[in-house]
């Protein structure tokens, strides 16, 4: 147990400003993603961000405050810093992380952060850094009050953003809210942030985070709801509540529900066995009731994923391959080659199986598209096309999709590559695939993330590929991968999994100590 300290009101300030304005606060921010050697990524020094960066920059000001304060605080009460063995845990995944960086090969946007993402080292100790903050300075229920009502603040001013935006009138976007977060350098600048209409997104950058910001904060406003002696603080939290999902419903997304079902079941449960002074079985039975209907609605919309995922998976091409000599395709267990020849000043093309037996196919002189006509390959089309007036290639349609190839010089190498969906030249690749394999659509496609995802923990057993580097560690040159999943046009820059995220980039012993500090936590 810590020992009651003194009145330290004055250093709660960075917390209060972490949970009122951290989530609020926007920034548009012009800049180079440093992504431009990799063949997977558009060149691009004029990469805009109106969410993340602003967040990074506010998030290592106020863990800067922290520390200050905190050595003011031990420098004023004259003691040393004393904190539970388990503290141990986190700082042990504070040096993994740190160390996992230092040593990557891609340190840079470690300590930089990365397109779409901005999560560098610094905020990953500063994760560390808060915890042991408030362990130290939140000593009384008048500081959990204050917290609270922040809380609730912030809360109530994103959730009245997100009821206009759910009925069709973003206050993001009109120019009153955009001098606040628009420099004057970009004021000229054309902002959209590629949400439809009516869908909510708040100030949180992305819809899928709306439902988690509601299930974390949703059950914390009905408690103060219940148990603040101010009616004002009451009716608020009820208001706030109302507003937040009112927010999720417009965010469209099933993990907002399921996030929502589990918070106010954990909520249920602690509630019930304050207020029920009755026989545990009784008490039992009543949480067995509630249980069944959050798992008959969970197992319901799981059924749906599962059977949306299923029936999207039907895919018969599973591999590419591009070599100096030809293009390699597996399509229904059957491999072929394609590759093109100039003669008479015209484009051919060629089908082979792998021992250079002539494929079967139909050429239409008008159209110019090769049919091919083999049994298990009948249907797919290829012709010759130009490609951005510079080289000549082909187009080969299969699965729905029109894969486009070149033969050309690239880095002083003549071979054939893939123009992909960012008009650049690249080597298609078959990564590792797990437990989700053939199966991508699964849970909103995070099937094809987790299945290329689980393959690269081996590899990061001690240490990670470090902060913010998942992206430049996960396979995003399996194009056919990627295509199956729906993330074709998509850079995939997070697991969609905290757990993942954190074995790859601070690596897998990381994972193990924070779970470790969690248990203790909710042993405590």
């Amino acid at each position: 147990m810590r020992t009651k300290k003194k009145e330290t009101i004055i250093y709660l300030i960075p917390l209060l400003v972490l949970l009122c304005i951290h989530p609020l606060f926007l920034r548009l921010y012009k800049y180079d993603n440093g992504l431009g050697d990799y063949a997977w990524m558009a060149q691009s020094e004029g990469c805009m961000d109106l969410f993340l960066h602003g967040k990074m920059i506010l998030f290592e000001c106020i863990c800067a405050a922290c520390v200050i304060c905190l050595i003011c605080y031990l420098f004023r009460e004259n003691q040393l810093l004393h904190l539970p063995k388990a503290f141990f845990l986190l700082a042990g995944y504070a040096v993994l992380a740190f160390a996992s960086t230092m040593l990557s090969d891609y340190r840079q946007f470690g300590f930089s952060g990365i397109q779409e993402q901005f999560e560098n080292i610094w905020c990953l100790i500063g994760y560390v850094l808060v915890i042991v903050y408030v362990y130290l300075m939140v000593q009384n229920r008048q500081h959990v009050r204050m917290l609270l009502y922040a809380l609730l603040i912030g809360s109530l001013i994103i959730g009245f953003i997100g009821v206009f935006q759910f009925i069709g009138h973003d206050l993001l976007m009109t120019d009153f809210a955009r001098q606040f977060y628009v420099p004057g350098s970009l004021r000229g600048t054309l902002l959209n942030v590629a949400f439809g209409v009516g869908t909510v997104y708040m100030t949180l950058y992305n819809p899928g985070y709306v439902g988690l910001y509601t299930s974390l904060v949703c059950p914390v406003l009905i408690v103060l709801a219940f148990y603040d002696e101010k009616i004002p603080v009451r009716v608020l939290s009820v208001v706030s509540c109302i507003f937040l999902v009112i927010g999720t419903v417009g965010s469209r997304t099933v993990g907002g529900y399921i996030g929502l079902g589990v918070s106010f079941f954990v909520l249920l449960v602690m509630l019930l066995r304050k207020w029920c002074p009755v026989k545990r079985n009784v008490l039992l039975a009543i949480l067995g009731c509630l249980a069944l209907v959050i798992v008959a609605a969970g197992g319901f919309l799981l059924y749906r994923m599962l059977h949306a995922g299923a029936a999207s998976d039907s895919y018969k091409l599973t591999s590419i391959e591009e070599t100096d000599d030809y293009v390699e395709f597996c399509y229904n267990d059957i491999y072929f080659r394609e590759k093109m020849y100039v003669a008479d000043n015209a484009v051919y093309l060629d089908f082979t199986d792998r021992n250079g037996e002539p494929i079967a196919c139909d050429y239409d002189e008008s159209s110019m598209v090769y049919t091919l006509t083999t049994p298990g390959l009948e249907g797919i089309t290829s012709y010759s096309v130009n490609i951005l007036d510079t080289y000549i290639g082909f187009t080969t349609a299969m699965d729905g999709k029109d894969w486009t190839f070149t033969y050309t010089y690239k880095d002083e190498d003549l071979s054939y590559y893939t123009v992909n969906a960012m008009n650049r030249l690249d080597k298609d690749i078959t990564s590792e695939s797990a437990v989700f394999t053939g199966h991508y659509r699964l849970f909103n496609g995070r099937g094809y993330i987790w299945a290329k995802t689980i393959p690269l923990l081996k590899h990061y057993l001690l240490l990670g590929s470090g902060a913010d580097s998942f992206a430049l560690v996960f396979p995003q040159s399996d194009y056919v991968s990627a295509y199956q999943g729906g993330y074709e046009n998509m850079l995939i820059t997070k697991p969609h999994c905290i757990y993942l995220q954190a074995a790859v980039q601070t690596g897998v012993l990381s994972l193990l100590l924070l779970l470790a500090f969690y248990l203790w936590y909710a042993a405590d």
